[in-house]
């Protein structure tokens, strides 16, 4: 798809508005076939060019409300018909993509400048709105729609981001499983996790196998020096990646009679129920969370919960994470030793959880790099970089980035606890 750049004086619209929620176009194209109806009532109006504004709160994200808004352009007094209202879009330097179709399907079109053609280009949004040009008042699939987003230069943009944290989102992980035993493993989480495989992606050097929740299996294979993601065995990191089960007592009872090894269930953070189980024979240790409550299991025996991770004091912890991973406060039952935080969730509204519970006294907190591997996710280049300078300059110890900063890119941090934070883009 050709983008090209543009500059765009001020506007003047008129037209009607609602709240939306749906963004793949389907209500943008309701709204424009009620406009169409009453377009005659405007007076002044300059042409008979359709503007269709999508306008978005700076927290933004998808499955929130934003604004939808339908008019042409007119001249700046006019009366207002009933029900009608006006807006002004200031002038911008705009990229503007072209979408053959009608509005009901612009959603791909967007989605491709917003996910692909922007994160790899030299330009930023320089406000959270776009607006759909139609050069025809007749919408249908023979339409040519211009979409107009405003950018400006990364250089030119006034607050410097590599000071900032940006807004991270929980994005699933990895299991490292060995790479003679990649397809063992994947069968044993299908058989005893309930969970559904996809296809395999292999390389010389990697394996790697969808599961489910964005859950994926990862091997590595290294002939020149080592890998970067190669993971430490034999040790238990103090980061428990959780996954939920309405019945624990039937769960671990399950994993009991299947002869593996699991723990006494235990009490812990969030008044839960928890046990630990070492899953595969390579003995990799995850955390089942007792949650009665859960609505919908997927056909799934484990579910996604939340991370639990071990630190030697909650107070300063949370700070670090507040401070580093734009982590933001939840919960704190500091009598107990326990802080709940949040970051945002990838690809879902709402938000992840992050458990920070005090480790017992003596516990190891040298660096691990456990097989075990929750990841949260960048998609611009330039923000992605400079995060990773921004830790850097923090005195954050962390790690070299692996990849593709084109496509696929990643990176991972040490907090003081030793506990590893992943971090990926793609």
């Amino acid at each position: 798809m050709n983008v090209q750049l543009t500059v765009l004086d001020a506007l003047i619209l008129v037209g009607i508005t609602t709240e939306a929620i749906d963004s793949s176009g389907r209500d943008s194209a309701n709204l424009v076939k009620a406009f169409m109806k009453r377009i005659g009532e405007i007076p002044g109006r300059k042409n008979d060019k359709v503007y269709v504004y999508s306008m978005f709160s700076d927290d933004y994200m998808p499955g929130r409300t934003f604004t939808l808004f339908v008019g042409v352009e007119s001249e700046e007094q006019v009366r207002l018909p009933e029900g009608m209202s006006s807006t002004k879009v200031a002038a911008h330097q705009y990229a503007v993509i072209s979408h053959n179709g009608s509005v009901r399907t612009t959603g791909p079109t967007v989605d491709f400048f917003l996910k692909q053609w922007l994160p790899n280009s030299d330009y930023v949004e320089a406000s959270p709105f776009y607006f759909q040009l139609l050069r025809s008042m007749v919408d249908d699939s023979s339409l040519v729609i211009d979409v107009w987003f405003p950018v400006v230069l990364r250089k030119e943009k006034k607050v410097t981001e590599h000071n900032i944290v940006p807004s991270l989102k929980y994005d699933g992980g990895f299991i490292h499983v060995l790479w003679d035993y990649h397809e063992a493993a994947t069968e044993w989480y299908s058989k005893h996790f309930l969970w559904k495989s996809g296809d395999t992606h292999a390389s010389s050097s990697e394996k790697l196998t969808r599961h489910a929740f964005g859950t994926w299996i990862k091997s590595v294979l290294s002939e020149s020096g080592p890998h970067p993601d190669l993971v430490d065995r034999g040790v238990d990191p103090n980061v428990r990646w959780c996954w939920n089960t309405k019945d624990i007592v039937g769960a671990h009872n399950y994993f009991k009679e299947n002869e593996i090894r699991i723990s006494d269930i235990y009490l812990g953070p969030g008044e839960r129920y928890y046990f630990d189980l070492w899953a595969t024979f390579e003995g990799t240790r995850l955390t089942v969370c007792g949650y009665p409550e859960l609505e919908q299991d997927y056909g799934a025996r484990l579910c996604p919960s939340w991370v639990r991770i071990g630190v030697r004091d909650v107070k300063a912890a949370k700070e670090w994470y507040r401070k580093h991973v734009g982590m933001s406060l939840l919960e704190e039952h500091s009598e107990k030793g326990w802080v709940l935080m949040g970051l945002g969730v990838e690809h879902h509204p709402g938000t992840s959880l992050w458990w920070l519970e005090t480790l017992p006294p003596n516990a190891y907190t040298g660096p691990i790099n456990g097989p075990v591997t929750p990841c949260c996710v960048l998609h611009d280049k330039w923000v992605f970089q400079n995060y990773h300078q921004f830790l850097l300059e923090s005195g954050v110890s962390v790690s070299d980035i692996s990849g593709n900063l084109n496509g696929f890119a990643r990176f991972h941090f040490f907090d003081p606890d030793g506990n590893r934070f992943s971090i990926q883009k793609y």
